[in-house]
């Protein structure tokens, strides 16, 4: 059956090439030709859609206009697409499915009693709706304060013999890497106190259904405020506005014009890279439920001279770092053309307040690296940098959405984009470090 929305959309996009725009004035369909190209047959074409074309052109393309125009009740608001990916990987009905999409982390606060940490907690509860949302197949719902039960256990490593301390945190990571979040039973975070010699920590494992890291980030950067005494600017949106705006846009003319940019880009877009699955990696290859972090620190000096490099040639250090990324992949990998998979912030600009929201921002781009092409390596990372630039302005269109377009045509039964980038560059002049921390995600 035909989509007559989508007919409508790539009619929009087509006229729109051809120098013919259209827009609403006082519920009736304007247009203007500026090239002469708009010829009868594509008028009796709008004719036809001129309603689905109405429908199109009245989509806001802001939260800001969104909010404004819209007074919406309801109970249940609707999940993003990776939200909805989240929970279908949760289950085995996927290819490495059968595990949660969560987050851990350990931060020192130092000298802040326990106590401290507890009270400013149950403020960031209070204040931030995702950390009391329960979440189901046909969306999430905000529980109301008082409705939230969690307990923070307190546990203190200060007294112990070495070998204790190390075996009972040992058991802490062990106890939050098992833990299973049931995500219609709220709250979808667990919290605990490791009192230590060198300062008390804050232990957080956070589904990321209801908060992405960069949320992560925030609440600790708002911890961070509250211990200091510091008061915290008001949300003016929450992210229930975000989902509901998300959720309208889709269908817009800016997302049908990035819909025909995604369906052109799949004609030519790689396959996953090709790892080794055999030999040394065989054992681990039947194993979809255990994670492995290997970390490598890099000092502050270094790391401010990367910076420095990487300002002298007028690329990101983000860019640097999946520049790096793609050169290690192509090491292993047998096809040197390949896709990335990269979660990314989607974010919509609310002036002052875009970065106040806790919630699940997170988007996926799809991004094309040709490590076969003879360039030097900081020019990679320019074409790399460029490509990115490009996709995300056209990023309505969801990376979810792009995955299920190229299933449509892909002769694999499960099509996986698997091999992931992700990076959270760390927030400077906060209260708290992040000491320690392990991700589980299904499906990479």
């Amino acid at each position: 059956m035909q989509d007559t929305k989508k007919v409508a959309g790539e009619l929009l996009v087509e006229l729109e090439k051809k120098g013919v725009t259209f827009e609403t004035v006082d519920g009736k369909l304007k247009y203007k030709d500026s090239k002469g190209n708009f010829t009868e047959n594509s008028k009796e074409k709008v004719k036809k859609y001129k309603e689905e074309i109405i429908e199109i052109l009245k989509k806001k393309q802001t939260i800001d206009e969104f909010i404004t125009d819209n007074d919406y009740e309801t109970n249940v608001y609707p999940l993003t697409d990776v939200q909805a990916a989240y929970l279908v990987g949760k289950t085995e009905a996927v290819k490495w499915g059968g595990i949660g999409c969560k987050g851990y982390i350990e931060v020192d606060f130092g000298s802040y009693s326990a106590e401290e940490l507890s009270r400013a907690w149950k403020v960031l509860v209070n204040r931030h709706e995702m950390l009391r949302a329960k979440v189901t197949e046909v969306g999430f719902e905000i529980l109301e304060r008082d409705e939230i039960d969690y307990e923070i256990k307190i546990v203190n490593l200060q007294k112990m013999a070495e070998r204790e301390k190390v075996d009972t945190l040992s058991k802490i990571r062990e106890d939050f890497s098992e833990y299973v979040f049931h995500t219609e039973e709220p709250p979808l975070f667990k919290v605990l106190i490791t009192k230590r010699i060198e300062g008390n920590f804050f232990h957080l494992l956070v589904d990321l259904i209801v908060s992405d890291f960069a949320s992560v980030q925030l609440l600790i950067s708002e911890m961070g405020e509250l211990l200091k005494g510091a008061s915290l600017e008001k949300i003016r949106y929450k992210f229930s506005d975000y989902a509901m705006f998300n959720q309208q846009r889709k269908g817009s003319l800016k997302w049908h014009q990035d819909r025909m940019y995604w369906l052109e880009r799949l004609k030519k877009l790689p396959e996953a890279p090709i790892l080794p699955q055999d030999g040394r990696a065989a054992d681990k290859c039947e194993n979809t439920y255990e994670f492995y972090r290997f970390q490598k620190h890099i000092n502050q000096s270094d790391w401010k001279r990367i910076k420095e490099i990487a300002g002298e040639y007028g690329v990101t250090v983000s860019s640097v770092l999946i520049g790096i990324y793609a050169e290690v992949i192509s090491r292993w990998s047998s096809n040197k053309h390949f896709t990335l998979n990269l979660p990314i912030q989607n974010r919509p600009t609310i002036g002052n307040n875009t970065n106040s929201i806790v919630g699940d921002f997170t988007a996926v781009n799809l991004l094309e690296v040709n490590v076969t092409q003879n360039m030097s390596f900081i020019e990679r990372v320019k074409e790399i940098t460029k490509r990115l630039m490009e996709d995300l302005e056209h990023n309505s269109f969801s990376g979810v959405e792009v995955l299920r377009e190229l299933s449509k045509v892909s002769e694999e039964k499960e099509l996986l984009m698997p091999i992931v980038f992700t990076g959270v560059l760390k927030t400077d002049g906060t209260v708290g470090t992040i000491e320690y921390g392990f991700s589980h995600t299904p499906q990479v």
